[in-house]
């Protein structure tokens, strides 16, 4: 779409019109698209690719989850293993979102959110509720449908990409998603039963998401640049911490296995484990990292896509699925044209 603007007013001043339709988007949905100031749009067309649900046991063997081909995202193993939440991007409903959970024992698919606009989700330790965000704001829901959702934290003028439950439900951690460019995201820290109060835990000139909080949430896992590469640190979840370098040559997307005893990250196309030893009062110990599996997923450099479930032995991904057809890149040309002899009206 596109409307005429009052840089000055810093206003519509006419109603949105199409300019075109059928333009693809990436994994993040982002569009496939290029504007010129000419008036020009270039953008790649067809049909958008599905996905498919995928756990993949060590060391290698997959195992497709018998369910339609959708447009899923971020599954996460529940705390006993046996099911998986995550939400489904509904193209065709005008990219509405909610969140399912899939039974890997029954096969059930059930749907857990109604409202369109839910995602990454993560198991309360108790398994039957779920914690997720929804347009920046913390809820949590159960998974049975009981009950209606519960918020649980909303900042104004404050909103938030990623969330970490601990498993003792004492704290909740949070990665912020500030507006404008050059801002960094930060990490942000609720705890409970102190006034429930969200207070920065890590504040810095740069930019760290990708959160993994510990099985005793007492460690936290997370990238940052400040290296001048995307790479896994690991710091306790105290205000004052250090933190410890755990990946060496690029790493991303973290996750915790086998009750805190070992770290997965990725780099590429790779999975990577590294054996820790958490220490109270002293220094963690940081294993060599090691590939333990190779494979074609879906990836995402903001926040973890994938999971691990807590015996460490599978694996849960999303695999998109081989395009049909030729991909074009498309131009039109003089939709400005099309702006400027629109009706005036200013669009509130």
């Amino acid at each position: 779409f596109g409307a005429r603007y009052d840089a000055s007013r810093f206003r519509l001043t006419s109603a949105p019109g199409p300019i075109t339709e059928g333009v693809r988007f990436g994994p993040a949905f982002p569009a496939k698209l290029g504007i010129a100031r000419t008036g020009a749009v270039a953008y790649l067309g067809g049909q958008n690719t599905l996905r498919e649900l995928v756990v993949v046991e060590r060391p290698g063997r997959i195992t497709p989850i018998a369910v339609p081909s959708r447009l899923y995202v971020g599954p996460r193993f529940s705390p006993d293993g046996q099911r998986l939440a995550f939400q489904i991007l509904d193209v065709a409903a005008g990219l509405q979102v909610d969140l399912w959970t899939y039974d890997l024992r029954s096969g059930s698919l059930s749907r857990a959110t109604f409202d369109s606009a839910s995602i990454n989700p993560e198991w309360k330790s108790d398994g039957k509720r779920l914690v997720y965000l929804t347009r920046g704001r913390v809820f949590s829901i159960a998974t049975d449908g009981s009950g209606a959702r519960e918020s649980l934290l909303a900042v104004p003028g404050r909103s938030f990409g990623e969330i970490q439950p601990a498993r003792d439900g004492k704290a909740l951690v949070l990665r912020d998603n500030p507006v404008g460019v050059g801002n960094n995201r930060d990490i942000w820290i609720l705890s409970t039963g102190s006034g429930d109060s969200v207070r920065p835990l890590l504040r810095t000139p740069f930019d760290e998401r990708s959160i993994a909080l510990s099985p005793d949430g007492k460690w936290l896992a997370y990238v940052s640049n400040e290296a001048g590469s995307d790479e896994v640190y690991l710091r306790r979840l105290e205000a004052g911490s250090g933190r410890w370098r755990v990946s060496r040559s690029g790493g991303f997307e973290p996750r915790w296995g086998s009750e805190g005893r070992e770290l997965f990250f990725r780099l590429s196309d790779s999975v990577l484990s590294v054996g820790v030893q958490l220490q109270a009062r002293a220094e963690p110990r940081i294993g060599p990292s090691r590939v333990v599996l190779v494979g074609n997923f879906d990836t995402d450099r903001n926040r973890p896509i994938w999971d691990v479930s807590p015996d460490g032995k599978r694996f849960a991904f999303t695999r998109t699925q081989n395009e049909a057809g030729v991909r074009r890149i498309n131009l039109v040309l003089h939709w400005f044209d099309r702006l400027r002899a629109a009706p005036s009206g200013v669009a509130r």
